[in-house]
């Protein structure tokens, strides 16, 4: 390792952490909310497509389902979201989108479009494209080692 250099998990941890700190800042500017990015991470998978089993939402938010049981309890007493049997299969609990969370995505929108601005700052076109290229092969590489290791 180049010792000018932090291993990348620990650059990554500083981004995130870097990144939560200004987004939290921007939602409370721009949808008026003190949801955090986790938080919020739940509530755009579900504008994405509502109505969806824990078991999707957990692999689609890759949380784990013990801390997005949390979670969603938290957001549930917010009045953003609901849970409820699936009539069909009374093991299966199903996540739904209030009107309250549906009324944050414009807001959410902005904060998201201000963040991205923020993250690449400086970027031309191409070094973006290849940053997010690199980033979701990165992501690929960790998943497909997570999944083959059941971690």
């Amino acid at each position: 390792m180049d010792g000018n250099h932090l291993p990348i998990g620990i650059r990554i941890a500083q981004i995130k952490f870097l990144q939560g700190r200004i987004f939290r800042q921007l939602l409370k500017e721009y949808a008026g909310t003190d949801l955090n990015g986790s938080q919020i991470n739940i509530i755009f998978v579900l504008w994405q497509e509502d109505d969806i089993t824990i078991s999707q939402l957990s692999q689609r938010t890759n949380l784990a389902k013990t801390t997005l049981s949390s979670m969603l309890e938290r957001l549930e007493k917010a009045g953003l979201l609901t849970r409820r049997e699936n009539p069909e299969n009374r093991r299966e609990i199903r996540v739904c989108l209030t009107q309250a969370a549906r009324s944050l995505e414009s807001g959410c929108t902005k904060a998201y479009e201000k963040m991205s601005g923020i993250n690449f700052s400086g970027f031309s076109p191409e070094e973006k494209k290849s940053f997010v290229n690199g980033l979701d092969r990165l992501y690929s590489n960790l998943s497909e080692y997570s999944s083959s290791h059941r971690l």
